[in-house]
């Protein structure tokens, strides 16, 4: 055991040499440092860094009641014992009440060395407790900080499904405040499918302990619907007063997003190719029968009726072969004149042009610092007119359509496919009816519409006009709020 360093505040010498004699007498290996006045006593306390301090209660122009008060307030866990004559059991009280570890009358100094041990244990357990308390609190504070600086959205449910810890990457996903969402069901943010799906996943959960790569589609506070894959881990804690579920929600969004292009090029390309195949068909047969149509004028004799049978005949003819014009021009795309061109004076002519007697109000936001773009004019012309005439079509009572413009840097891992580098992003707002979901999927397939006199190539031919152009056509909408379509084109940096 260390030497233990006592500092005496005592006037008396003869008590001090008592004092000395009885711990040696008990083998007590210790340092004493004497102290008669407060200054001494204050300045040693910080030099001298005893272990335990032992004080008379009654000191000329200083007090041990004035020395214990001042050493609680710099030092706590420092003991305090005081070594006294005689003294009345209220001062006796007082004393321990305003933190002296013990008091000795110095009749009975066979109890110092005891007690000198006692204290030094107690501090000894008192100081390894607080520094288990600093470590569990660090601790959980670096727990809490793992917890909010996570990527994903982490989160603890009770049983019932009631939310009762998040973190704050909610916001970021789900643009719920985390104090906005304690106390909730997780089951009231997910649609009537998958709230089937969470039921059954929280009793696997009770009964196997844990699930991992469920798939959940949660819906943020603005409405926006955002696809996860969720674990979930069941924890044998009951100090927090329920038995906590944790789950971990991995955003797949921008994922699911990048599949979708992918897939949606990929049915594009296998359509394209089978309109192509279709189209050379159908041109062939459509030749034989109009070639034979103006056979038969030819030698019709001159019977009316033979010759109004026979033009409607090539009518019928000439119009099937626009429509397989059409096919082939989806599938084939139109020969390309690209040269860098003004985005900006092609937004102003189509408003003009198309907006012209519409109770429409068009809103237009271009960028002052507009890159060009590498496009074909007459053909991107082609595709923003589509874009807003359906914007039109969708708001038959009126409402705004706001078209913006803005430089676009891709960078390499971004959800949409295209190549890193520099597009000029064109972006067509409506308020109309919106597109369900179910429709969604298939705007850009040949032939689909919603409309009532559509043919379904309008945004076929947009798509396949734009990825021609090496860039990128997609759309967000709701339903009841409306809808926007991006068009991203390369963008010309030549000066």
């Amino acid at each position: 055991m260390a030497t233990i360093k006592i500092l005496f505040l005592e006037h008396d010498l003869n008590d001090v040499e008592l004092i000395k004699r009885q711990l040696s007498r008990d083998n007590l290996d210790f340092q004493i440092k004497v102290v008669t006045n407060r200054a001494e006593f204050e300045q040693e306390l910080a030099q001298f860094q005893p272990d335990i301090v032992l004080a008379d209660y009654r000191i000329p122009q200083y007090s041990g009641m004035d020395a214990l008060i001042f050493c609680r307030c710099q030092y706590p866990n420092l003991p305090f014992i005081f070594v006294t004559g005689s003294i009345s059991e209220e001062v006796a009280v007082e004393s321990i009440k305003s933190g002296a570890w013990d008091y000795i009358l110095k009749d009975n100094l066979l109890r110092l060395t005891p007690a000198i041990n006692n204290a030094l244990k107690l501090r000894q357990e008192i100081v390894e407790r607080e520094t288990t308390q600093k470590k569990l609190i660090a601790s959980e504070e670096l727990h809490r900080k793992i917890f909010d600086i996570a990527t994903d959205i982490i989160c603890i449910l009770d049983s019932n499904g009631q939310i009762r810890e998040i973190n704050n990457r909610v916001k970021d996903i789900l643009e719920y405040d985390p104090e906005e969402i304690l106390g909730k069901n997780l089951f009231d943010l997910l649609n009537e499918v998958d709230r089937k799906k969470a039921r059954q996943a929280l009793e696997e959960v009770h009964q196997s302990g844990r699930v991992h790569n469920k798939e959940f589609t949660l819906t943020s506070k603005s409405g926006k619907e955002t696809y996860f894959i969720v674990d979930a881990i069941r924890l044998d804690f009951s100090g927090v007063g329920y038995n906590p579920i944790v789950i971990i929600f991995h955003d797949i969004t921008a994922r699911r997003f990048l599949e979708m292009q992918v897939q949606k090029s990929e049915k594009q390309e296998s359509l394209a190719l089978l309109a192509r195949g279709l189209a050379h068909d159908f041109n062939n047969i459509l030749t034989v029968i109009i070639g034979n149509a103006s056979l038969m004028q030819m030698v019709g004799g001159g019977d009316p009726r033979m010759a109004h049978y026979i033009e409607n005949i090539m009518a019928a003819g000439h119009r099937a072969k626009e429509i397989t014009d059409q096919m082939m021009r989806y599938a084939k795309g139109a020969t390309l004149k690209i040269k860098p061109g003004s985005i900006a004076s092609l937004l102003n002519e189509s408003l003009r042009l198309v907006l012209a007697g519409s109770n429409i109000k068009p809103i237009l936001d271009i960028a002052p610092d507009l890159w060009q773009a590498e496009m074909d004019e007459g053909q991107i012309s082609q595709v923003i007119n589509n874009l807003v005439m359906n914007a039109i079509q969708a708001m038959p009572n009126g409402g705004k359509i706001t078209i913006s413009a803005q430089n676009r840097v891709v960078k390499a891992g971004e959800p949409l496919l295209l190549k890193p580098g520099h597009y000029v992003c064109i972006a067509v707002k409506d308020e109309g009816i919106g597109i369900s979901p179910e429709h969604l999927s298939k705007l850009f397939t040949p032939y689909f519409t919603t409309k009532e006199k559509g043919n379904g190539l309008g945004l076929a031919n947009a798509y396949t006009i734009v990825k021609n152009h090496n860039g990128l056509i997609t759309v967000e909408s709701k339903v009841g709020v409306g809808s926007t379509f991006y068009v991203y084109l390369p963008a010309s940096l030549a000066e």
